[in-house]
């Protein structure tokens, strides 16, 4: 119960991160300025979003304090060795981030889903830090479902889950997904490997054909669905 409080905590903290956040990017005219679509997103539509988004939140907390609590026994308190820790974040980012292209893809690419599920996402063509789970539930819930395959292999492999690992990959996945929604300019961060810069997703959400990854966008290349440079100096 102990680490399944604390999870819950530590998920209301970065809700709360993200939160602020937008509050920033919306209000502060620097942050304004540095958006890379200059259409004016008001205060107001964040507190009409809010209901979702603390619906999506709550789901959040619940889901990640369910599986602490139901699945002790598969979790280690003990800290790992630095090589194993990030060992296991990158086996979570790796499944997380391969099922996310495919799933985002399905999104857009059928009719059905798009229209009652994802589209509700993408009322944001200029979107900010908290509109990462402004969504449809049901869109949020099966989201999880590569970390889930993440953490079975995890298992598999080292014969335990490090709650740190858990707790790790929790607080960077929030992040990054606020960075990359925020509609700010990566200045520093598109210059890191394997993390998906905020102008590479802004274009999906201005254009909604095209970058459906988040952290690993050599996807998009691969696979033929890359914005262009052109493209994406047209939004």
């Amino acid at each position: 119960m102990d680490l399944a409080i604390k999870t819950s905590i530590i998920l209301i903290l970065c809700y709360i991160y993200a939160f602020i956040y937008s509050c920033i990017v919306l209000t502060v005219p620097l942050f304004k300025n540095l958006r890379i679509q200059k259409s004016k997103t008001p205060m107001r539509l964040l507190y009409r979003r809010l209901p979702l988004i603390l619906f999506n939140m709550t789901l959040g907390v619940l889901y990640g304090f369910g599986a602490i609590y139901f699945f002790r026994d598969y979790f280690s308190s003990t800290f790992p060795s630095i090589w194993i820790f990030l060992a296991q974040l990158s086996i979570l980012l790796i499944f997380d981030d391969v099922y996310f292209y495919f799933y985002h893809l399905l999104l857009h690419k059928n009719k059905f889903l798009y229209r009652h599920i994802h589209s509700i996402h993408h009322k944001a063509s200029a979107p900010y830090p908290l509109e990462f789970i402004y969504s449809h539930p049901l869109e949020t819930s099966i989201s999880c479902i590569g970390l889930f395959l993440g953490y079975v292999v995890i298992y598999l492999i080292f014969g335990d889950i490090s709650i740190y690992t858990f707790w790790g990959y929790s607080i960077l996945r929030i992040i990054h997904e606020a960075d990359i929604h925020s509609g700010i300019k990566s200045i520093i961060f598109k210059w890191l490997p394997f993390y998906g810069s905020t102008q590479h997703h802004d274009s999906h959400h201005s254009r909604l054909n095209g970058n459906y990854a988040s952290t690993f966008s050599f996807w998009d290349k691969i696979l033929g669905t890359k914005i262009t440079d052109k493209e994406q100096s047209d939004t």
